[in-house]
């Protein structure tokens, strides 16, 4: 969802653009992303479009946006207090 999240107008969430981010940001070959994505767009979260032929696009759901800010709120008040401080 995060990777969903992170695409922009100039490059299309498809799922080729998901594993190029996804494996730009964790530095590793993530290989093909399909049956997960399936498992997103069943659970809700994300919504997928079909554009020509077998190509499709992937957005994230008012509901995959929610589980994001809930993410992103639980990590700064819970788990942000628990990291070692600098020293």
């Amino acid at each position: 969802v995060y990777a969903l999240n992170e695409a922009d107008d100039d490059h299309p969430p498809t799922g080729r653009r998901i594993v190029t981010l996804l494996e730009t940001e964790y530095g590793a070959e993530i290989g093909a992303p399909y049956n997960r994505l399936d498992e997103l767009v069943d659970s809700g979260l994300v919504e997928k479009q079909y554009l020509t032929g077998k190509r499709k696009t992937y957005h994230v759901t008012p509901c995959g946006i929610r589980l994001l800010e809930d993410l992103a709120y639980f990590t700064t008040t819970q788990l942000a207090p628990l990291a070692p401080a600098d020293d």
